[in-house]
C-alpha cells in the first residue's frame, strides 16, 4: 500500500490566531507537500456531525465542545484515538462521506445534500 496523499486537519477557527501568533499553516503544509483540510468550525464540530441526524447541523466554534458532550458526554478533549475508535467503527466514518453528495458539505464548508447515517457503537 502507497500513501499518494498526506493531509492535516486544522481547525478553522484558529486560523486568525495562528495568523497573529506569527504560524504560517499553508507555508508549512508546502513544505512538506501536504494538504491542509479546514474543519469548519473545529475538531468537535466535525464530531458533532459524524453523529446520527446531525450531518447538517451548523455550530458556532464556541458552542461545538458542549453540544458535542450534550451527545457524548464522555467526549474530552481532545479525544484519544482510543476514545474515537470506541465511539465509531469504521462503517460509521465511511457512510457520510459516501452518502453526502459533496464532502465540503460535510466537512463545514457548505449545506450537506445528505444525513449522516454513521452507527455508534
Amino acid at each position: 500500500m502507497s500513501i499518494k496523499h498526506s493531509f492535516v486537519l486544522l481547525d478553522r477557527d484558529r486560523i486568525a490566531q495562528d495568523a497573529m501568533a506569527g504560524r504560517d499553516a499553508a507555508a508549512a503544509a508546502s513544505s512538506w507537500k501536504i494538504e491542509i483540510m479546514h474543519l469548519d468550525p473545529n475538531l468537535e464540530g466535525l464530531l458533532l456531525r459524524l453523529h446520527p441526524g446531525q450531518a447538517r447541523r451548523s455550530i458556532a466554534p464556541g458552542d461545538a465542545l458542549k453540544e458535542l458532550r450534550k451527545i457524548w458526554p464522555e467526549c474530552r478533549k481532545p479525544p484519544t484515538a482510543a476514545q474515537l475508535r470506541q465511539r465509531f467503527d469504521l462503517p460509521a466514518l465511511r457512510l457520510p462521506l459516501g452518502t453526502i453528495r459533496s464532502c465540503k458539505g460535510f466537512w463545514g464548508f457548505s449545506a450537506c445534500d445528505a444525513e449522516s447515517g454513521s452507527r455508534l457503537k
